[in-house]
């Protein structure tokens, strides 16, 4: 989401990669997590940097791109690594799940995680043809994939909130 004071966008992506790191630098787990939580922190480290030109960039559709310019590419390599991050995460929440004994929430992080990563797979492939279809059906299909992934950031974080609804089961020592 962009929102903008002049040119600062007050909700920058470089905020929530380190809202990531830092949440999951702060959860205690298992050995058998501890892999896949070295992966998604070193990716929300890398895009924490990666992302901060987009703090000072508008991303708006008024906005004329030149064919020799370099921001489309970076804004789509953005969005892969971004997959790439949801993709470790979603193993990570998958795997405390286990941990935890909770097998409908191993479920349901499964299923979430190959919906959303077809969803925006299929937006990214989508994108990337939109400049060679006419004014209307690029305007058409921008707007279902703009739906589609705000339908699909919404299930992820809904899912992120079930995982703090679930506390971890505790083993009392004696």
């Amino acid at each position: 989401m962009e929102i903008h004071i002049v040119v600062i966008d007050i909700l920058p992506d470089p905020l929530g990669y380190f809202l990531v790191f830092s949440g999951v630098s702060a959860l205690e787990m298992e050995k058998n997590a501890s892999g896949d939580r070295n992966k998604v922190k070193t990716m929300a480290l890398a895009l924490l940097f990666i992302s901060i030109p987009t703090i000072f960039v508008q991303n708006t559709p008024n906005e004329v791109v030149s064919p020799y310019s370099i921001w489309p590419t970076y804004m789509t390599g953005l969005g892969i690594l971004k997959l790439v991050l949801v993709f470790y995460l979603l193993k990570f929440m998958t795997r405390i799940a286990q941990e935890w004994g909770v097998g409908e929430l191993v479920k349901r992080t499964e299923q979430t995680g190959k919906v959303y990563i077809t969803a925006t797979l299929i937006v990214i492939l989508i994108q990337s043809f939109l400049v060679n279809l006419t004014e209307g059906w690029a305007t058409g299909l921008s707007v279902v994939t703009i739906i589609v992934s705000l339908i699909m950031e919404v299930t992820l974080l809904i899912l992120v909130h079930k995982f703090g609804k679930v506390p971890p089961v505790t083993v009392q020592e004696s």
